[in-house]
This record gives structure tokens, C-alpha cells and sequence, in this order.
């Protein structure tokens, strides 16, 4: 599928060789017309066997090489259950944006927000693992349906899922998941760190927040897994009253993760060394220190206590 809008290809995956050296083009529109062309003259054979990956190589007039490679999605999600918690709604988002891999901003019913879309089957597995791990934490912690939003921004510092959005075109079956839409909640910290050269604008305020919040986590046997800088949000002042660090995910271990704690502990290291504010305050570098060596041995409560500014 080609997003007009957006010049992006969903399911088509392209790779370039120039002059004999592997590297990957970024020129989309070079990309489009390529794709178009052979899709055009090729379309009877994928459609033939469209269960299975149908690829071609090609040499353009510059002797440059490239391999078109096009593949199914076998693994398939539905929603809009009396069971399910989310609301299921229909693709009617307005003015979308890329901002990453499968990762669209956009305007949905009036409000800024984000929409993590389903293009391969390994996205199918990680929006699936987002929503059931969401209902599982609204379950344990018995959070009201009309407060779902504000007590997963507020106790958990964890970015809600406003609805699930399902596929209301054919062929496509009905209620077949498409992705999920989620409020905008600002640029990750890494992003952050290299537009302000270095000085990042957070407040130990935030960061005690946000060790609360993977804390809260945890009273309900649930974990973020990748506590990282481009995993955390800073919401956009404009936005928000008191702006919050926010986590994008969870439950999301990877292979070699240290544990939140320990990973709280270096984020805490790495905000330290990237906001002037923190480092050249002599108080905050000393409870920052205090707080990473109580992460270290899994102790959040008295990380909380030590970034404490009252």
C-alpha cells in the first residue's frame, strides 16, 4: 500500500546497491516510481500467490541494483469484544505526520495524537502485547472506566491507548486491528538532548515522578522493560499544565535488560549529564547520586525519598 500523503510504502521493502557498495536510499521518490513501475508490470504474480513473499531484482540505467521484496501479513488481530476495554474506532485521523518506524502524529477527533501502526506481523505481536498488558494493569489496579486516562498518565506516568483503530475497507475482514491511537505526549529525551544542545529542561520534580511511576508498576507485578532516553517523553509545555515525563511502553523486556531499577539508575546518570541545570546544581547532583545507588539495589521507595526537593 502507498500513503500518498506521507510519499511511504506499508508492506513493500526496497534495498539499493550503488556502484557495488550496500547501502539503503533515503530518495523516496525515486523509491515510489521504481516500486509503481514494477508492481505495474508484475501485479498478475504476486496477486497469483498472494500468501507468500514475492520479490524481483532489477538493474536501473545506472547500473545501479535493487531488490523489490513485497510480503504477506499472516498474523492477524480483532477487536471490539464486549470484553475488550478500548474503544474501537474507524482509520478517521486527520493530518498524519511520520515521526518513526510505523509511527504516525496525527489529529484524531480534535486532539493531538499518535498512531502505532500495524505493517508487518512482528508489529502485530508488540500492539498486542500494548494492549493486553494495559487491560491487565486496569484490571489488577481496578481503575474505573472513566478515569483509565488520567490515572495512567497520573499514577503510572504511562502513555493510555485511546482506541484501538480498526479496518473498516475491504477485503480486509472486519474489525481487524489497523493499530492504536494514543494522546501526543511530546519528543523522547534523546531527541530532546540534541535540539537543546545538550540541556535538557527537566526538573528533578519529573524524574521523582517518573521513579514513582515504574514503582506503581510494580505493585502489580508489571515492569516498563526499556527504560531508556528515547523510550521516555517529556510532554510539550503547551500542553500540559506541569509537564511530565511519560512512558511510551510496557512490559517490554529485551534480552540482557538489567531490570527497571538498575535502568531508572542509568537514565538518572544520563539526565544528569545532559541538562546543565542538574549537573551544575551541587544539591540535585547529590540526590541524583543518592537515588542511583538506591536503584542499584532495587529500592525504589527511598530513590523517591531522595530526590525529594521539599
Amino acid at each position: 500500500m502507498y500513503d500518498t500523503a506521507n510519499h511511504d510504502w506499508h508492506g513493500v521493502e526496497v534495498e539499493v546497491t550503488c556502484r557495488g557498495a550496500e547501502e539503503k536510499t533515503t530518495d523516496i521518490t525515486w523509491l515510489s516510481c521504481i516500486i509503481e513501475e514494477h508492481l505495474r508490470r508484475s501485479y498478475v504474480d504476486i496477486r497469483e500467490d498472494p500468501d507468500h513473499e514475492w520479490s524481483a531484482d532489477e538493474t536501473d540505467c545506472q547500473k545501479n541494483s535493487y531488490t523489490i521484496r513485497i510480503w504477506p501479513r499472516n498474523r492477524v488481530l480483532f477487536y471490539g469484544h464486549r470484553t475488550d476495554i478500548f474503544q474501537p474506532t474507524a482509520m478517521d485521523i486527520k493530518n498524519p505526520q511520520p515521526l518513526g518506524h510505523r509511527v504516525y502524529r496525527c489529529s484524531w477527533k480534535g486532539q493531538e495524537c499518535v498512531l502505532k501502526y500495524i505493517e508487518t506481523d512482528t508489529d502485530v505481536g508488540a500492539i498486542e502485547l500494548e494492549i493486553e498488558k494495559r487491560k491487565d494493569l486496569i484490571n489488577k489496579a481496578q481503575i474505573p472506566a472513566d478515569q483509565v486516562n488520567s490515572e495512567m498518565s497520573r499514577r503510572f506516568c504511562l502513555v493510555p491507548i485511546l482506541a484501538v483503530v480498526v479496518a473498516d475497507w475491504q477485503p480486509t475482514k472486519p474489525k481487524t486491528i489497523v493499530g492504536i491511537l494514543m494522546p501526543y505526549a511530546g519528543e523522547d529525551l534523546g531527541i530532546l538532548a540534541k535540539n537543546s544542545g545538550g540541556n535538557l529542561p527537566i526538573t528533578l520534580q519529573q524524574l521523582q515522578d517518573l521513579v514513582r511511576g515504574v514503582r506503581e508498576l510494580g505493585k502489580y507485578e508489571l515492569f516498563q522493560g526499556d527504560i531508556r532516553p528515547w523510550n521516555t517523553l517529556l510532554q510539550p509545555s503547551a500542553t500540559a499544565a506541569n509537564p511530565r515525563l511519560m512512558l511510551i511502553d510496557i512490559d517490554m523486556e529485551l534480552p540482557g535488560y538489567p531490570g527497571d531499577a538498575k535502568a531508572f539508575g542509568n537514565l538518572l546518570c544520563w539526565c544528569r549529564k545532559n541538562s546543565l541545570a542538574l549537573s551544575e546544581d551541587e544539591q540535585a547532583n547529590v540526590r541524583l547520586s543518592n537515588a542511583v545507588n538506591a536503584l542499584s539495589s532495587g529500592n525504589f521507595d527511598m530513590a523517591i525519598d531522595c530526590l525529594s526537593t521539599t
